[in-house]
């Protein structure tokens, strides 16, 4: 088929891509909230091909607990997961069943909870058994002078529930 005799078609919109998910709230919290972790003990992954960043694994074995972090140039992400099978490669061994965030959500937190410490956010459901509560904070930082801009530090925070309780707490910041 030819260039010329393809039909044409527009650009699809990010609401048509993921319908599921719809823009994420601004975060009631001001001051962030984050997961203090010590990954000092935990072997760095290698990060990509640049150089930079790397990422770092915890496990707690008797509560089947997995926390990860992992940094790149511009950004970090750090994740809480319950129910996660032991690792296949070797990794430090961590008690995480205590880990919150500063404003006190952990895994177990109710929606509620969530919605009482952060604000109204619609349940998105991204498919059977498997929902989330996402929240989004973004300031505007000064980017380079020539020409002046502003560019949007973004902290987002994704709460994933199932059963009406928190699984898993994912928290990235970044460009």
């Amino acid at each position: 088929m030819s260039r010329r005799s393809r039909p044409k078609t527009s650009p699809r919109r990010s609401s048509e891509i993921s319908p599921a998910f719809p823009p994420l709230p601004q975060s009631a919290t001001r001051t962030g909230d984050p997961i203090r972790l010590d990954f000092s003990r935990s072997k760095n992954f290698v990060g990509h091909v640049g150089g930079g960043g790397g990422v770092r694994i915890l496990y707690d074995r008797p509560h089947r607990i997995l926390a990860m972090c992992s940094v790149a140039d511009s950004a970090e992400s750090l994740i809480v997961v319950a129910n996660v099978p032991p690792p296949t490669f070797a990794v430090a061994g961590a008690d995480l069943s205590s880990v919150e965030t500063t404003r006190g959500l952990h895994l177990g937190s109710s929606i509620d909870d969530v919605r009482r410490v952060y604000g109204p956010a619609p349940l998105v459901v991204f498919r059977p058994g498997h929902a989330g509560l996402g929240y989004a904070r973004f300031t505007p930082v000064p980017g380079p002078k020539t020409p002046p801009t502003m560019s949007p530090f973004g902290i987002w925070t994704w709460f994933e529930i199932r059963g009406g309780r928190v699984v898993a707490i994912e928290r990235s910041t970044g460009f």
